[in-house]
């Protein structure tokens, strides 16, 4: 330990060098975990942000379903729904239930409606006595006063900052106007969110009944008994309690949404992996690096009689110090870069963080890895050094005889890769057909990361082959090239490493763009388009939950049921056409009425108890041929995902905005296509046929059945489960049909003429206007439409513009071509500068025989270039075939190798590395040629 003690002082620039390649990464994952840590909350501080020190909180979401049954954590963790007979209350009746010492305090969250020029602005709002001491650790006021007058009411920073207000200010809205005195924070909500907070008394009673969720928290001194949850579970409310909560052995997190998904658990896990892969082949380069130099020195003591193994615990000691070093710092700089982030994110009011945490435990696991990391990089290079055991060796060191080992082990290697992988996918595909997936996981975890070992300890194994092979062959070669590959091929102890580092860069760098390319590919395969690009639809059927003779003064409606009102598509036609710009176009789409209408109507019913008011609600389709059944497996997936049975318009059969038949001519059918109709489609349209948007409802006669059936009607299932359900139809036509598919799968089965739905007896409603834009609806356009179309449509009407998938995949690939180049090209940087410093005496013997400064950087470019092009190249393969191998393990998976992107990687940074070594290596070698020419 002194010895190493000692030699770590002495060579003071290389162990700055190593410390800094094994800190780095251990810094940032120490940060990662103290960012993430912060935002899993404890179960004191879930509690204390719910509930404040109340005693606990009665919940009315369940109320009006009978009775429930709750766990420990009430409203916070599972709450089943319970069949009791009884007729469920709609009323919030508890008092009764209560001690007699309870205070009650009551939190009503409504919406606000805000007016502006062009449209109403709604802004969530709570009433409540929220600056009471009770509801300390819940609430807290940031800034001003609590509100004392009845004009008075505070806000969030949120508020102030979207409306330009100032504490002082006054506030417009459809109760009134009221002036800001204060600034709160709600624990559970971001600052940036507007919110308003009245007292209790200052609204009548008619905003707390129009309430969208009622809240009663309970002061007292006695802590509530689990009788009491059970009577207030019959009544259909929930308790959320901490004496109950926080005695229990259930979790509470897992009933909170989750920080980290399984897939950035495995992500992480593998960046990781890879990152210390990297810091250790590097930090090891460095290590051989300072043993060379220290062959000498190693050796006079083996002559003494040094035994090999301390000779080998001398440079692997440096390394234990040297990475224990390094695990510290970096801790401490990850832990001071992680709060401090979580800092400044609960100083801007983020609900996302619970406070400041830092993970101890976890923080001593990465120090402990920061110090097998050095000792693994030690590991090698003191087993070699160790072995040359006498001063003859250390004059013919930079001679050694070729083995054969490596490759044979390298080529070994290879089929347990295969083997390895192939057992994770057979593994994955058996948990699947057996439905044991989740206890699987592990063992296809651990298959995949031992693929990877495999995987990347052949390639490092058999590079030395590689760079023979290549120095063997290079006699035809020129001279520069030639001699850097023959010098490459000498000096395997600096070539190796400098491969190793960069094939650990280019193999994250590859996993990444691999998995970027192929989750975008999946993501714009999957998505679902309601629309075409640029285009959305106004709905003529909207939901009206209230008239407007009794609206509230918030706006807000005290009606239980929502009736759907139907609109002419001549009432909003105009007001859209005077919005648009001239290049944009309006029409209306006319079709067959919608199912929500028959849902509608049977809600209405049961809510007035009177079934026999629901009357027959007819709905249209198309019907299913025999043999086009998608059918799904016991995971609910496709058995067959890639077969047209279970692709395109429709495949699912869930109608949304768009009629199911839409009836219209050549201008509708273009619209839903995306381009102009086929002659064919036309005269099918002019023949009273049908053009059908997915070829699945096609019977084999080219034609197709037109089916009326009962929506409410319970549905017939099949033996075996379909991605359609079947359909039992009242009435069928069939109708000659064609098939022209939308560029987008489009959610409606077919056009029909009006001709041909009036001798067939479709009932035609005018559905939506459809709206073709040229370019996105500027904010103030959208404000202006929207203003214009709620007085006409109610304010609860709205509309959607279909903008497409992220289109960024392309932008985000190429600046992680240019992050990976940076990374890379470190990685090459620091193998470069250690090259040279190791080939500094070969440096010497050329400019001693002559050679000029042009040649020898030329020689030091081209092993460079020779070095990171191999590297490069291995990289990107293992990082492509891990990658391929976790995303063959989902189901459906795509899989996108970026090509252009690859080739900008394997040109660009070996270039870039070459123009490096050239500018690094040294024109005058003073001290060593003089050694030299003596």
């Amino acid at each position: 330990m002194r010895l190493a003690w000692r030699d770590i002082v002495r060579n003071s620039r290389r162990s700055v060098l190593i410390v800094a390649l094994i800190a780095l990464p251990i810094a940032v994952m120490t940060a990662a975990l103290v960012v993430g840590m912060s935002r899993i909350p404890t179960a004191e501080q879930t509690i204390t942000r719910e509930l404040g020190t109340t005693q606990g909180r009665i919940s009315t979401d369940y109320l009006g379903n009978g009775a429930v049954r709750q766990g420990p954590w009430g409203a916070l963790g599972l709450v089943e729904f319970e069949d009791t007979g009884a007729q469920p209350s709609a009323t919030a009746a508890f008092e009764d239930l209560l001690p007699s010492d309870y205070q009650i305090l009551p939190l009503s969250h409504v919406a606000s409606v805000i007016p502006q020029t062009n449209s109403d602005l709604y802004v969530a709002t709570t009433i409540g006595d929220v600056l009471n001491p009770a509801f300390d650790g819940k609430y807290e006021l940031l800034d001003g006063r609590s509100a004392q007058a009845q004009n008075e009411v505070l806000a969030s920073t949120g508020l102030l900052k979207a409306f330009d207000l100032r504490l002082g200010d006054d506030l417009d809205t459809a109760a009134g106007t009221f002036t800001l005195v204060g600034t709160l924070r709600n624990k559970t909500v971001d600052d940036y969110w507007p919110q308003i907070y009245f007292a209790p008394d200052q609204l009548p009673a008619v905003f707390t009944q129009s309430a969208d969720a009622e809240e009663y928290y309970l002061v007292g001194s006695q802590e509530p008994t689990w009788a009491l949850v059970e009577q207030l579970n019959e009544r259909g409310l929930v308790l959320t309690s901490g004496s109950f909560a926080l005695s229990s052995e259930e979790s509470h997190t897992q009933w909170l949404t989750p920080v980290f998904t399984q897939f950035d658990a495995s992500s992480g896990v593998l960046i990781g992996f890879l990152a210390l892969t990297e810091v250790g082949l590097l930090a090891g380069a460095a290590f051989a690096v300072g043993t060379r130099k220290q062959q000498r020195e190693l050796a006079l003591l083996a002559v003494i009689g040094t035994e090999t193994s301390t000779l080998q615990k001398i440079v692997t000691a440096s390394g234990l110090w040297l990475g224990l070093f390094a695990g510290t710092f970096a801790a401490l700089i990850g832990i001071g870069a992680g709060l401090s982030f979580v800092g400044y994110r609960l100083l801007q009011g983020s609900a996302s963080y619970v406070g400041l945490r830092i993970p101890w435990w976890w923080i001593i696991a990465m120090i402990a890895l920061a110090v097998i990391a050095g000792v693994c990089a030690a590991f090698l290079p003191a087993r070699a050094v160790a072995r040359q055991a006498s001063l003859a060796k250390v004059r013919s060191t930079a001679t050694q005889k070729e083995s054969q080992k490596p490759l044979r082990i390298g080529l070994a290697l290879l089929p347990i890769v295969l083997l390895l992988f192939g057992s994770a996918l057979a593994v994955n595909a058996w948990s699947r057909k057996y439905s044991v997936t989740t206890e699987a996981q592990d063992i296809i975890g651990l298959l995949t990361v031992l693929g990877t070992v495999a995987l990347l300890a052949s390639l490092l194994l058999l590079s030395g082959t590689f760079i023979r092979f290549f120095a063997a062959n290079s006699t035809r070669w020129p001279l520069v090239p030639r001699l850097a590959a023959r010098d490459s091929a000498r000096h395997l102890g600096r070539s190796i490493p400098a491969v190793a580092a960069v094939l650990a860069a280019t193999t994250l760098s590859g996993a990444l763009l691999v998995l970027t390319a192929s989750t975008e590919r999946m993501n714009h395969e999957n998505y679902t388009w309601e629309y075409n690009h640029n285009q959305g639809v106004i709905p003529l059927e909207q939901r009206e939950y209230v008239p407007a003779s009794e609206q509230t003064p918030l706006g807000l409606s005290t009606s239980p049921i929502g009736e759907l009102r139907y609109f002419e598509g001549s009432q909003v036609l105009p007001v859209v056409q005077e919005v648009l710009g001239t290049n944009d176009t309006a029409q209306v789409l006319q079709g067959t009425p919608s199912s929500h209408r028959c849902w509608s109507l049977e809600q209405q019913a049961e809510e007035r108890h009177d079934s026999a008011a629901l009357e027959s609600c007819v709905a249209w389709a198309l019907a299913e041929p025999s043999g086009h059944e998608c059918y799904l497996a016991d995971d609910n997936w496709p058995l067959e995902p890639s077969d047209f049975k279970c692709e395109g318009s429709m495949a699912t059969g869930n109608e949304e905005e768009l009629p199911a038949l839409v009836v219209g001519g050549e201008s509708e059918l273009a619209a839903l296509l995306g381009r102009a109709p086929s002659a064919e489609a036309l005269q099918m349209l002019q023949q009273g046929g049908a053009v059908l948007s997915n070829p699945v409802f096609q019977n084999p006669n080219s034609s197709a059945t037109v089916v009326s059936y009962e929506p409410i009607a319970q549905p017939t299932f099949s033996t075996q489960p379909s991605l359609r359900i079947k359909i039992e139809p009242i009435a069928s036509h069939e109708i000659p049909a064609v098939v022209e598919a939308p560029d987008k799968p489009l959610d409606y089965y077919a056009v029909i003429s009006p001709e041909t739905a009036q001798a067939l007896a479709v009932t035609t409603v005018d559905r939506a206007v459809l709206v073709t834009v040229a370019e996105q609806l500027s904010q103030a356009q959208d404000d202006l439409l929207q203003g214009k179309l709620r007085p006409i449509l109610g304010e609860y009407s709205g509309y959607t513009f279909e903008l497409g998938p992220p289109s960024a995949s392309s932008f985000l690939l190429w600046m992680m071509v240019a992050g990976s180049a940076v990374i890379t090209l470190s990685a090459a940087g620091i193998t470069a500068g250690l090259a040279l410093a190791d080939g500094r005496n070969d440096q010497s013997i050329l400019a001693s025989l002559g050679a000029s400064p042009r040649l020898r950087r030329a020689i030091s470019a081209m092993q460079l270039l020779l070095t990171t092009v191999l590297g490069t190249s291995f990289g990107l393969l293992a990082g492509s075939l891990i990658t391929v191998v976790t995303l063959l393990l989902e189901r459906d998976a795509m899989i996108e190798i970026p090509w252009a992107q690859f080739t900008v990687l394997i040109f660009a940074v070996p270039l870039c590395g070459s123009a490096a070594a050239w500018l690094l290596t040294q024109n005058n070698l003073p001290i060593v040629r003089r050694r030299a020419l003596s």
